[in-house]
């Protein structure tokens, strides 16, 4: 590191303590980034977390949502089929009273003629 780099040569002079305190405020301004970086990864965390659990949120509500007309869909389509259940039931006994008057009207059939 550049900023450091007059430690590298303490063994061939001597470090006067100007240096030391030039050094000493570099390494307090590195400190002071690195505090600075770690609450805004802090915060970073935390809208991440909040974020996260928004999605969670909107992911639950679209869930019972599409299960609620699901729901709905499902009720309608019962009510459909019990519809053409009692439209089925009708048309058996229509069906029922023709075949008796087809029947009947085969029997009678050279009865009525002159």
């Amino acid at each position: 590191m550049d900023v450091i780099q007059p430690l590298n040569e303490l063994g061939d002079r001597e470090v006067k303590t100007p240096e030391i305190v030039k050094i000493l405020e570099q390494l307090k301004a590195i400190e002071k980034k690195l505090k600075d970086c770690e609450a805004d990864l802090g915060e970073t965390k935390k809208r991440g977390d909040q974020l996260g659990e928004e999605v969670d949120q909107l992911l639950e509500g679209e869930k019972s949502r599409k299960v609620q007309d699901a729901d709905e869909q499902l009720g309608k389509l019962d009510k459909a089929l019990a519809d053409l259940a009692d439209l089925k039931k009708d048309a058996q006994k229509k069906l029922e009273i023709y075949k008796d008057l087809i029947e009947a009207a085969k029997k009678n059939e050279g009865k009525q003629d002159p």
